[in-house]
């Protein structure tokens, strides 16, 4: 019979290896833009662990039920040694049969594939997916994102606050904050405002009042500006 106490150490072993275990990879970015007039696209992987690691490159549409993904990265599969990076390129295969009227969204996803441990019983081999946003933009809105975070609408309500995206791009809050303090929201209000998707609205958990909020945003570059909930149309 299996000791219940050895087994309980290395459950917790285990959890604490995969808990402090960090990504090997690091993509040269946290969102790619697909613009309608290109042909493709590039993101750069590096390496930054002192292990050679394997690589995987996919995209997924965000949504299941879609058929199939307009996208395809080159190279899938590849090697890097310590501090080496990659450059996936990744290509549009008839894009023109997506949305023309808004943005479409879909998922980049690298996997790391870590190197053989030396002694396969002592060790704990933990991969780790990074994935990150890939957007469609098609060319006629190529003019419009820059200050299409200021067209948010935000409005109470007895239910929750009430986040209206007007416009045909993904937009993502990643602060809502009273003065200078950010308000602390449930996990699935985080979820909700990280992907605000073109013409929706969303209704979080919270009742937040407008007097002294104001929202922070990401641009096409990560960077994040912030501006008032009040007056703004």
């Amino acid at each position: 019979m299996n000791n219940p106490s050895k087994w309980l150490a290395g459950t917790l072993l285990a959890t604490l290896l995969a808990s402090q275990a960090q990504a090997a990879f690091v993509l040269n970015g946290t969102r790619f833009i697909y613009h309608g007039d290109q042909n493709s696209v590039n993101a750069t992987v590096r390496n930054d662990s002192k292990l050679t690691y394997g690589g995987q490159v996919w995209v997924a549409n965000a949504t299941p039920q879609a058929e199939q993904t307009h996208f395809i990265p080159t190279p899938t599969f590849f090697k890097l040694g310590a501090g080496q990076s990659q450059v996936v390129r990744i290509l549009g295969v008839q894009t023109d049969e997506l949305p023309q009227d808004r943005e479409t969204l879909t998922l980049l996803n690298v996997q790391e594939i870590p190197p053989a441990p030396k002694n396969p019983g002592n060790a704990i081999s933990i991969a780790v997916n990074t994935q990150v946003k890939l957007i469609y933009r098609p060319q006629a809105l190529h003019s419009g994102r820059k200050n299409a975070a200021d067209r948010l609408r935000l409005s109470p309500g007895a239910n929750g606050l009430t986040i209206d995206n007007p416009t045909p791009y993904y937009l993502a809050i990643t602060a809502l904050r009273q003065g200078e303090q950010r308000l602390r929201l449930s996990a699935a209000s985080d979820k909700a405002m990280a992907t605000l998707a073109p013409f929706s609205k969303t209704v979080l958990d919270e009742r937040i009042p407008l007097k002294g909020l104001s929202v922070e945003t990401l641009d096409d570059y990560g960077a994040v500006r912030s501006r008032p909930a009040e007056g703004q149309p």
